[in-house]
C-alpha cells in the first residue's frame, strides 16, 4: 500500500520468499523495506540451507517446538542484508 500512495512502483510477486527468489536478490538491491514475520516456526531447513542468502552470515538457530525445523524468528536478518551489496560505494 505504501508504494501506490507514494507513487513508487513495484513488482510484487506471489510466494513464500525464503523459498522463492523471484529477483535473484542476492546483492542486487540498494534498499530494503522490511516488515518482518514474527514468530515463524516451520520452516524447511533443508529447502534454505544450501541459498546463499542465508549461508554468508548462518542460519538462525533457535530452539524450536518441533524437530522439523529451527525457530526461523530472525530468519529475515540474513535475508534482507544479504540483499544489499557487500560493498556500497561512497
Amino acid at each position: 500500500m505504501n508504494l501506490a500512495v507514494n507513487g513508487l512502483r513495484g513488482d510484487i510477486k506471489q510466494g513464500i520468499s525464503y523459498y522463492d527468489d523471484h529477483f535473484d536478490s542476492f546483492g542486487q538491491f540498494d534498499y530494503v523495506l522490511a516488515n518482518p514475520p514474527f514468530n515463524v516456526d516451520e520452516v524447511s531447513l533443508s529447502s534454505v540451507e544450501k541459498d546463499r542468502r542465508f549461508n554468508t552470515y548462518g542460519i538462525p538457530r533457535n530452539k524450536s517446538k518441533t524437530k522439523k525445523s529451527p525457530s526461523f524468528l530472525l530468519g529475515w536478518l540474513p535475508f534482507g542484508s544479504r540483499s544489499l551489496p557487500l560493498i556500497r560505494p561512497a
